[in-house]
């Protein structure tokens, strides 16, 4: 060849240190590069322009996950539903409170058919219908014993049963 030969391929050498230097020596130990730490990257500028560059991937992601929540909210049951009615009695204003079982006047300012309507349903209740079961006991209102939740059984068929 000419003149100007290089060395070895086993062997380069240079005096850049950014270089990687191979050695026929030790081939399992390499030199890094040396690394000079670099000023930020990105800019807001370049997350202003990432944003508005993808902005219709971004409003249609969202459009989608809002449509489908509205979806899920529209079309499935809340996991639980609850109902009370309260029956509150009035007492005669500026009479002294007496102890249970005296005959403390009560007064309504209800109608007399709203009153009796308040005691149908207290009576036609599930919860009443209930004590009632397990008071006489499950097993004879229902003719058979070791039937699972057999307190519940026994208060619907109280409630079909009943006339009021």
């Amino acid at each position: 060849m000419d003149g100007d030969s290089h060395p070895p391929s086993s062997d380069r050498t240079t005096d850049d240190p950014r270089v990687t230097r191979l050695t026929n020596a030790n081939p399992r130990y390499v030199t890094m590069p040396l690394t000079v730490p670099h000023a930020p990257s990105m800019t807001l500028g370049d997350v202003y322009y990432t944003l508005f560059r993808h902005k219709w991937k971004i409003i249609l992601c969202s459009a989608i996950g809002l449509a489908a929540a509205l979806a899920l909210y529209r079309f499935q049951p809340p996991p639980y539903q609850s109902e009370a009615k309260l029956f509150i009695r009035y007492v005669t204003e500026g009479k002294a409170l007496s102890a249970p079982g005296d005959d403390a006047k009560t007064i309504s300012p209800q109608r007399g058919d709203t009153i009796i309507n308040s005691e149908l349903q207290i009576l036609t209740s599930l919860d009443l219908a209930k004590q009632v079961a397990t008071a006489i006991g499950p097993e004879r209102i229902l003719g058979k014993a070791g039937v699972e939740n057999a307190a519940t059984i026994a208060s619907v068929e109280i409630s079909k049963g009943l006339t009021v």
